[in-house]
């Protein structure tokens, strides 16, 4: 899956502190204007590697994810030990520590695959 970006234009007549205007003198504060929030090249380092899946389940709560979160996975990205992944393993998606799919914690005639390594996390609060 790619994800693609397309940069949100402020309106013409943008009236936000610090908006460019047409008329008058440059400012010297347009040097130290930020760019807009762009979530995509906040939080996506490789878009044509990156897919993203909620998660389902509370097993992985001490890592911060929690049931129904969007999850940014990275398919490029390199796995160490402390990874927190997407692999398929007996034929089914999971959420897993890397950790978890060594040889010694699995059964035998247990199989998997890395599909990518979460890099994100984002959660919405609920009122």
């Amino acid at each position: 899956m790619t994800v693609n970006s397309t940069p949100i234009q402020p309106p013409p007549n943008d009236s936000r502190p610090g908006a460019r205007s047409t008329a008058g003198f440059p400012s010297p504060a347009d040097d130290y204007v930020e760019r807009p929030l762009d979530l995509n090249r906040l939080l996506i380092k490789r878009p044509a590697a990156t897919f993203f899946m909620r998660a389902s389940g509370n097993h992985l709560r001490d890592t911060g994810i929690a049931n129904h979160d969007l999850l940014i996975i990275d398919r490029a990205r390199e796995v160490t030990s402390s990874s927190i992944v997407i692999a398929l393993v007996n034929g089914e998606l999971q959420l897993r520590r890397f950790s978890t799919l060594k040889p010694e914690t699995q059964s035998p005639g247990d199989s998997h695959e890395i599909w990518g390594v979460v890099t994100c996390v984002i959660h919405e609060f609920n009122d």
